[in-house]
């Protein structure tokens, strides 16, 4: 079942900002696994059926999966057919990948703001699972969308799954037990930095109240994310609240916005 929130009164002392480069540290501890909040895997089934349908009348011959984590997309769509690449920066999420997708895909490490992979190589970019906004600065993000457009082909599609800004604001500040698949406990606290406007998350460990994580995520507005498409050449196509591909709505608690590059015919 899904972690429902339980909000919290705000903290009004000072914290430090999470490290920019949380992420590194982060995705290669086994415990990631857990505190990301993975789907249960009927939940993953259903994201791939969506997918399929979206997919299928485009009959791409080159997908790239970027931030592909664990492969938990990029495997059943391998084996429904879809010739995908996966890449991601974590050398722990590149080996789980690749045990995944059991030789039949390509998983290169790299990092997202810098992708080792030719210009006009891919039909379709999927980003997906909230793996945008992680960089420290706009720039940065901004690049990241740079490097996905530079790999498709004219005409190719970009398909970005990313929070609701709205919907996630209105749930801040919150708090939880989150139980660990080895034993014990971490205490996760969300809240908004409206200085730097991200969404800061601490992990402490439930006895001592120590940090062992903090995770740090740029929530861009839909504005926002149309106007970075817009300066690297990718069009806005349109939106959805979901992979059952229904409009967005404001309670909708992810945006999936779909881009296509310029040049198509």
């Amino acid at each position: 079942m899904e972690n429902r929130p339980r909000k919290a009164s705000a903290d009004k002392t000072s914290r430090r900002p999470a490290d920019d480069d949380w992420w590194r540290a982060f995705f290669e501890n086994p415990d990631s696994l857990r505190l990301a909040f993975f789907p249960e895997q009927w939940v993953t089934d259903r994201q791939v059926d969506g997918l399929a349908r979206l997919l299928a009348p485009w009959r791409p011959r080159c997908i790239l999966d970027l931030c592909c984590g664990a492969g938990r997309h990029m495997a059943p769509l391998l084996r429904r057919g879809y010739p995908v690449v996966g890449l991601d920066a974590s050398s722990m999420m590149v080996a789980r990948a690749r045990s995944a997708v059991g030789g039949v895909g390509r998983v290169v490490r790299g990092e997202a703001q810098r992708l080792p992979l030719a210009s006009g190589a891919f039909d379709v970019v999927l980003c997906l699972f909230n793996s945008f906004g992680y960089l420290p600065t706009d720039e940065a993000n901004q690049q990241v969308l740079r490097e996905a457009a530079r790999c498709l082909r004219p005409g190719g599609r970009l398909l970005l799954d990313t929070r609701n800004r709205a919907y996630q604001l209105s749930q801040l500040p919150f708090s939880e037990i989150v139980a660990l698949q080895g034993g014990g406990a971490i205490w996760l606290e969300c809240r908004h930095d409206p200085v730097r406007d991200r969404l800061v998350s601490e992990f402490r460990c439930a006895g001592t109240g120590r940090v062992l994580h903090r995770a740090s995520i740029r929530c861009y507005s839909l504005a926002e994310l149309e106007a970075m498409l817009t300066r690297c050449g990718l069009r806005l196509d349109d939106t959805f609240g979901g992979y059952d591909w229904t409009p967005l709505r404001a309670d909708s608690r992810e945006v999936l916005i779909l881009a296509v590059r310029d040049g198509g015919a």
